[in-house]
C-alpha cells in the first residue's frame, strides 16, 4: 500500500469536518488494517493544530486520541513498515507541528522503534530542531549505536558554532547520560567519554577568557586611575623661580624680576605676602601674560607667575608617585594579558587539532 499521497490529501477524518474519532475507532482500523485512516487522522490533527492552539494541550480529548493513534501504530508496526516510514515522514516535515514531531518521536523511543534514514536525523541538527526535542532525538540516536552517526551529528566545530557553552554543556552531558543509560556498547562508551573531554576542555577555555575579561577589567581601571593622577599633574604642574620684588602693584599682586631672564614680570600670591622689597623663591605655574603700560607710555606684554600652594605641591607629587606605581602595575598586567592571550591561542590550536581527530 502507498502512503505518499496522505500528505497532501484533503483531512476527510477527525475535527475539520465535524466528525469526531475516537480511540474505539482507532483501535477498529488498526484491527482491519485500515492504518491509512489513522496516518490520515494524524495529519488532519496536525492540521488543525495550526488554527485551534487548544490542541497543543495534553489534556484535550483530541490530543489523547492523536496520542493513542500514534501510540498504536508504533507499538502495532515493526521498523522500515509503511505506517513507520509515513510517520517518519512526517517527522522530518519542515511543516509539521512541534507537537506532532514531539509525539512521534517519544513513542518510537518508546517503543524502541528507529527511523529507516539515520543520516537524516543529523542534517543541520542544530537548526532543524526545537531545543524541547533534543533530548528524544539524542536518544534515538543513540540507540542506532553507530559511532560514525555520533561523529556526524555531533560534529563539535559546528556545536561550537551553533550554541551557547551553557547549551553545548547540557547537550554533551544528556548525550551522555543516553549513552551510558542504554546498554550502549564499549566503543559508544568510550566516545561519551571522549565527548565528555570537550566539555572539560570548553571549561578550561573558559577560564582563560574569564580570566582575560578580569585582566581587561583592571587594566581599564589603571588607565581610569593613570589618566585622573594626569589631570592632577596638569593641573598642578609648576617650576621653582627666583628673582627679585620689585614692588607690590595690588593686594597679592607683585612685579617681579626673575633670575631665568632678568624680565620684569608680575607674580600672583595666594597664601604668602612679602611686605619688603628682596630676593624671594617661589613655586609657580605659569598664567600666561598680561599687557603694563609702562611710564615711558609704551605696553609691554609680561609673564605671569602664580603661586602653587603647598597642598597643591602635594597633591601633584602624590600623583605622580601614584603613577610610577599605577605604570609599573600596568606593564605587568599587560604582559600577563598578553600571556593570557598566547595561552588561549595555544589552547584554541590544540582543541581544534583535538575536535578534528574526534570528530
Amino acid at each position: 500500500m502507498k502512503y505518499l499521497s496522505f500528505i497532501i490529501l484533503i483531512p476527510i477524518l477527525g475535527i475539520l469536518n465535524g466528525c469526531q474519532i475516537s480511540k474505539d475507532d482507532i483501535t477498529d482500523y488498526n484491527s482491519k488494517g485500515e492504518t491509512h485512516k489513522i496516518i490520515e487522522f494524524v495529519i488532519d490533527f496536525d492540521s488543525s493544530i495550526k488554527e485551534n492552539k487548544d490542541l497543543i494541550n495534553s489534556d484535550n480529548k483530541q490530543y489523547a486520541i492523536a496520542e493513542y493513534a500514534i501510540d498504536i501504530l508504533v507499538d502495532s508496526k515493526k521498523n522500515g513498515s509503511d505506517e513507520l516510514k509515513e510517520l517518519e515522514k512526517l517527522f522530518y516535515n519542515s511543516n509539521t507541528t512541534l507537537t506532532v514531531k514531539r509525539l512521534i518521536i517519544i513513542l518510537f523511543n518508546e517503543h524502541d522503534r528507529l527511523f529507516t534514514n539515520s543520516i537524516s536525523i543529523c542534517e543541520d541538527y542544530f537548526v532543524k530542531y526545537d531545543p524541547s526535542i533534543l533530548p528524544e532525538v539524542e536518544m534515538m540516536i543513540a540507540r542506532y549505536s553507530e559511532v560514525l552517526l555520533y561523529n556526524r551529528c555531533f560534529n563539535v566545530e559546528r556545536m561550537l558554532y551553533y550554541l551557547s557553552n551553557e547549551e553545548m554543556y547540557a547537550r554533551i552531558d544528556n548525550i551522555s547520560h543516553v549513552i551510558n543509560n542504554n546498554n550502549a556498547n564499549e566503543e559508544l562508551r568510550l566516545w561519551a567519554r571522549n565527548f565528555q573531554k570537550v566539555k572539560d576542555n570548553i571549561i578550561k577555555e573558559d577560564r582563560i577568557i574569564n580570566k582575560i575579561a578580569d585582566l581587561e577589567v583592571d587594566k581599564e581601571l589603571l588607565e581610569r586611575n593613570i589618566q585622573s593622577n594626569n589631570q592632577v599633574i596638569d593641573e598642578n604642574k609648576h617650576s621653582k623661580i627666583t628673582g627679585n620684588i620689585v614692588q607690590k602693584m595690588s593686594s597679592s599682586t607683585y612685579e617681579i624680576i626673575t633670575d631665568y631672564d632678568y624680565d620684569h614680570a608680575i607674580l600672583k600670591t595666594r597664601t604668602t605676602e612679602f611686605t619688603t622689597k628682596g630676593r624671594f623663591y617661589m613655586s609657580v605655574k605659569r598664567s600666561g601674560t598680561y599687557p603694563v603700560e609702562l611710564k615711558s607710555g609704551f605696553t609691554e606684554e609680561w609673564s605671569v607667575y602664580t603661586e602653587v600652594t603647598k597642598d597643591e605641591r602635594g597633591q601633584y607629587y602624590t600623583a605622580e608617585r601614584e603613577n610610577r606605581e599605577l605604570e609599573r602595575d600596568y606593564e605587568l598586567l599587560i604582559s600577563e594579558i598578553n600571556n593570557a592571550k598566547k595561552d588561549l591561542e595555544n589552547f584554541k590550536s590544540q582543541l581544534g587539532k583535538d575536535y578534528r581527530e574526534k570528530s
